[in-house]
């Protein structure tokens, strides 16, 4: 009997493998009725999680815990059925059984466990961020230990640390025993706070208010030489701060009239030492800077472009960023090849645009792993996989050895560097129609060491120089800023191989007319310009109008950073579209399979749960009809921009 369970076992094992879940499920309950096995048990489970029958999967799992017959990956496959219920403090729970000893971390990094569940510990604190509002202790342990892996990044963490900074700056305002210095002094102390400033564009707007009235209350200090000796430390670090978010933020951040004045004091009192060529006040020179970047005080910035590199080793971290960086960059545009002629005028806008914005500002990519199947955590090893295996429709399999790629309109470069990242067997072409923006990309890439990317500037229009084929082909946040989006694809399709991927991304309609539609007249009726004061200007405008609409949209992550802002409401040229208009223009159910739609992680789970409660006999997702209804009910769902993949049938 303990033979023929066995045997069953191995079989749906092989079954499992292969993706045939339901004859798996078959032979684990035969295994099963014979003989008692963990292994069995745990692979019924994950096979039930697997064709999404989670409550089913859920029980299972339980019941092994109870029984003593369960592995510690059980706690990973709950947590990732109680993220498909919305359930991420749940989620959470299951997923730090294995590392909370005594109420306290007690965490091994190098273990395969905390390999795996790591990125979904990630995943849950933001979750919990955004939909709880509340941190324990654990939480924010937690996120102090994730944050000391040199493999994450800031960005990874973003939600949970933009709530955790508006909440804790909260905190340390309404605390009526601090005097101003005192609160100035215990966000400097915060190591959180001071990492996420630092290193990320701030989103919550408590912290924007409290670093901006402070930095008025500092800048009446620094100018009346009034700053208190025991609190120059933080002060100085405060100011600091406020440089690096500025950095990130591109200077969206308002200036009040008295804040002008006292720059005013400052800077005269610069360029009165400068002139005699003294030394400059670190503490002045770090106030000017966090209000507007060092070009903008043209004798200032030729004076410290000229010091030598050791005269100021404090500022050695924002010059870099602020001077060497563009002036690498200006030498890299030099050197770009191009392969089209930009002769569309909608065209020569939307790169007059880029040119003076470079968009996306990025600072980093994410080095966690990204390669992971959504429903069961399972691991993919090529950047084809990840895809194929995450989509509802099961595309035709991409078997070239060395398979070529094209981003077409890469902007900064992010996008296909985060391809490379996941993928380094990769063939990458990247073009775009800005030097700018192809020149911050690739600097970065030089800066993280990426080799197997080769950039160019080109327009879709013209892209009759390129001779090659691609196995897929990534077009996001593009098309929809053309005069003509449909012969933009049709020039793209040109390029693509038989049974090749096409990832497009382009604006919805329901989201832009509703939410973005009425700033638009705002923005044409008050005549502003795209300079960065008339961007602060129509930002402050939102920030303190009582319109809902409007608060929402302050809480999107575009309304935080310059080049962001222009692009979500001032941008030279956008078209948006429906459902049916996809079906349309790319071709859906003649010349390309629709393979279905992609989703922020954060937001997978519950827009999946709730798409499959509305059509549950739609089992694939991938019925067009169906989601144009979906989205009619719920406007907000493509708020980023449609994102879906198509595989062309020959």
């Amino acid at each position: 009997m303990a033979n023929k369970a066995k045997e069953y076992l191995e079989v749906a094992l092989i079954n499992k493998e292969s993706g045939n879940h339901n004859k798996a499920i078959d032979l684990l309950k035969k295994s099963l009725s014979l003989a008692d096995d963990p292994i069995a048990i745990n692979n019924l489970a994950i096979c039930y999680q697997s064709i999404g029958n989670y409550s089913k999967a859920e029980e299972i799992f339980i019941k092994a815990i109870n029984n003593n017959q369960f592995f510690l990956e059980t706690y990973l496959n709950l947590a990732l059925i109680n993220f498909s219920f919305d359930q991420p403090n749940k989620s959470f729970e299951y997923l730090m059984q294995p590392f909370i000893k005594n109420d306290e971390l007690n965490i091994n990094k190098n273990t395969d466990i905390w390999i795996k569940s790591f990125p979904y510990i990630i995943m849950a604190l933001n979750l919990i961020a955004l939909k709880f509002k509340t941190f324990n202790e654990i939480h924010i342990k937690l996120l102090k230990f994730t944050l000391s892996d040199p493999d994450v990044r800031t960005k990874d963490l973003r939600p949970a640390l933009s709530f955790y900074s508006d909440a804790k700056i909260k905190d340390i305002d309404n605390n009526i025993k601090l005097t101003k210095e005192d609160k100035i002094k215990a966000v400097t102390e915060d190591s959180l706070i001071s990492s996420y400033i630092e290193n990320e564009v701030n989103t919550g707007l408590i912290t924007e208010n409290f670093f901006t009235t402070r930095r008025t209350l500092i800048s009446g200090y620094v100018a009346n030489n009034k700053i208190k000796k025991d609190y120059e430390v933080y002060i100085e670090k405060f100011l600091k701060m406020i440089v690096m978010q500025n950095i990130n933020n591109q200077y969206i951040w308002s200036i009040s009239e008295r804040d002008k004045k006292n720059i005013k004091i400052v800077e005269k009192r610069i360029l009165d030492i400068v002139n005699k060529d003294d030394e400059v006040s670190y503490i002045d020179l770090l106030l000017l800077m966090s209000y507007e970047e060092i070009l903008s005080y043209k004798k200032i910035y030729k004076f410290l472009k000229n010091q030598p590199k050791n005269k100021y080793p404090k500022l050695k971290e924002i010059l870099k960023k602020e001077i060497l960086n563009r002036e690498e960059e200006e030498n890299i545009s030099k050197n770009i090849k191009s392969f089209s002629n930009i002769e569309d005028n909608i065209s020569k806008k939307v790169k007059s645009q880029y040119e003076e914005n470079p968009y996306p500002r990025w600072m980093s990519v994410s080095n966690i792993q990204n390669n992971k199947d959504l429903k069961t955590g399972e691991s993919y090893t090529n950047y084809f996989d990840v895809i194929l295996n995450n989509l509802p429709v099961k595309g035709k399999p991409v078997e070239t050895k060395k398979p070529r790629m094209l981003v077409a309109g890469c902007g900064t470069g992010k996008q296909p560097i985060s391809i490379s990242l996941a993928d380094k067997n990769l063939d990458i072409d990247a073009f775009d129609i800005s030097l700018a923006s192809l020149s911050y990309g690739i600097r970065m890439a030089r800066e993280l060491r990426i080799n197997n990317i080769n950039w160019f500037q080109a327009d879709i229009l013209d892209l009759k120089k390129i001779e090659k084929k691609y196995d897929m082909i990534e077009c996001v946040g593009v098309l929809h800023h053309m005069n003509d989006p449909e012969k933009g694809f049709n020039e793209l399709e040109k390029k693509l191989k038989p049974f090749g991927l096409m990832k497009i991304g382009v604006y919805a309609k329901h989201f832009r007319d509703g939410r973005l539609k009425e700033l638009k007249k705002i923005v044409k009726k008050e005549n502003y310009k795209t300079d960065l004061p008339s961007i602060r200007k129509f930002r402050e405008h939102i920030k303190n109008s009582n319109n809902e609409s409007y608060k929402a949209i302050s809480n999107t992550s575009d309304f935080h950073s310059s080049s962001n802002f222009r692009d979500l409401l001032m941008h030279a040229h956008e078209s948006s579209f429906t459902i049916p208009e996809l079906e349309k223009i790319f071709k859906i159910g003649t010349d390309y399979n629709f393979l279905g739609f992609e989703f922020p992680k954060d937001q997978y789970n519950k827009i999946i749960r709730s798409y499959n409660k509305s059509f549950p006999e739609d089992i694939k997702r991938n019925n067009l009809k169906n989601w144009d209804i979906f989205e009619e009910k719920n406007p907000d769902l493509f708020a980023v921009m449609y994102q879906f993949y198509l595989q062309k049938n020959q």
